[in-house]
């Protein structure tokens, strides 16, 4: 068997294709199992691979979650936390307006530091009322690093004896190093924010270092991990309370408020099965995501997987070694492929069913339209006799008085100038097209 976890993956631009490349070339005699809390089209999913593999493939799924979810806003600036989605899953509305207001008023009247010091205050709250451990999401890497130091710098969440166990676990790692590798800043600087029971995690690590500090958070000796959207993926590293440092991100292209399924994934992590009897939410929320925004991110369904397959040179390289498919065969079999003809199926049938109804319009409806068309005709003609009458020279020159509005246009096609006012006029016997 060959195991796809988060296989929703196959949706990144740029790496989900070599997903998508591994499935189709995998033997058939090789068992797939697909995993994923995000993807609501798993049945058309299921299709393809059925269709690929010549077998059947089996959905399992369930919306039921064993530890409930409760998501909390706290505004910028503010001093408290706001219940705006419960354990049934209702959207408070009011609570959220509410919690803009107090945004607005906290910020007119206090002195904004940065992300850093609202993120202080939830951990202070978080931690007085046992919610640790808890995960901070930060969408970069400096600024995991800048909340990290600005925490350690206000309180420890470890005992002595934690303490001395994390600095033991730490230092006997380290010895897997070289002399030189050991004086780098990243390492240095870790076991101060460890004994701390602070830790991060993100891509610019060095493996070691993200591998004790995983150790380290699976025995609870890391209380608060601050961390980028990648823990979220792949990595069964549960906690109590998720905390998001923002409800936007930039994605390489522009800043944009984090889909649902982003949210979903990273969301997940909170609750600690057989632990937990409730798991918590909580993000700081500004002006950048509106109430409509943050309902449709909280109560919405994550986005249905579309493939991003395409050639690469890379993968016409692997090809070159693979004898029995081609780059044609590839790309029949690929989800992308599959995904249009069934687009093309539905559109044909829709089509189909449009003429259908064009057929059934009986004579009696045409006979109707032909009537309505010749009655508007006639409307259009008598309009414009009319039009035509009422600005003869003798019914108009006594109107043409300095400073009366006028509308000014022509007979003969659309186009109208709009309203002015006469000044003056003289009478000239000029044939023209134009009518006042």
């Amino acid at each position: 068997f060959v195991v796809f976890d988060e296989v929703h993956y196959m949706r990144d631009l740029t790496r989900g294709v070599v997903w998508e490349e591994a499935i189709i070339l995998l033997p058939e005699k090789i068992g797939l199992v697909f995993l994923s809390a995000t993807l609501s089209n798993a049945n058309q999913f299921a299709d393809w691979i059925a269709q690929l593999k010549s077998v059947p493939c089996h959905v399992v799924s369930t919306e039921y979650r064993p530890t409930p979810l409760i998501h909390y806003a706290f505004p910028m600036c503010g001093g408290g936390l706001h219940l705006i989605k419960d354990e049934k899953g209702i959207f408070k509305s009011r609570n959220f307006q509410n919690a803009q207001k107090e945004m607005k008023t906290s910020q007119k009247s206090a002195r904004y530091v940065g992300v850093s010091q609202d993120l202080g205050k939830v951990i202070k709250q978080v931690a007085s009322t046992a919610w640790l451990p808890a995960i901070i999401f930060c969408f970069s890497r400096r600024e995991c690093e800048g909340v990290a130091l600005y925490l350690s710098a206000k309180n420890k969440y470890t005992s002595k004896d934690e303490q001395d166990s994390i600095a033991e676990v730490y230092e006997n790692a380290m010895l897997g190093l070289s002399e030189e590798d050991r004086q780098l800043e990243q390492v240095t600087k870790m076991l101060p924010l460890l004994s701390s029971g602070i830790g991060v995690h993100h891509s610019g690590l060095l493996p070691i270092v993200k591998e004790i500090v995983e150790l380290l958070f699976q025995e609870n000796l890391i209380k608060i991990l601050i961390a980028t959207e990648t823990f979220a993926m792949g990595i069964n590293m549960p906690a109590r309370t998720v905390v998001f440092a923002s409800l936007t991100k930039f994605d390489g292209v522009s800043n944009r408020v984090l889909k649902s399924g982003e949210y979903i994934q990273m969301s997940g992590r909170a609750g600690r099965r057989g632990i937990d009897d409730q798991g918590f939410c909580i993000f700081l929320l500004d002006d950048s995501v509106s109430e409509e925004e943050c309902q449709q991110l909280l109560t919405g369904k994550p986005m249905p997987l579309i493939s991003t397959f395409r050639l690469t040179y890379n993968m016409l390289l692997n090809l070159l070694r693979v004898e029995t498919i081609n780059a044609e065969n590839i790309v029949l079999k690929s989800f992308h492929a599959f995904q249009q003809r069934v687009e093309s199926k539905e559109s044909e049938k829709a089509l189909s069913e449009l003429e259908a109804s064009r057929k059934e319009v009986d004579e009696k409806h045409d006979v109707d339209a032909v009537l309505y068309v010749d009655l508007c005709t006639k409307k259009e003609e008598l309009e414009k006799k009319m039009t035509q009458f009422a600005l003869t020279t003798c019914d108009l020159l006594p109107f043409l008085q300095p400073g009366r509005l006028i509308h000014v246009g022509s007979m003969d096609t659309p186009n109208y100038w709009g309203w002015g006012v006469l000044i003056n006029f003289q009478r000239r016997y000029v044939q023209s097209d134009i009518f006042i």
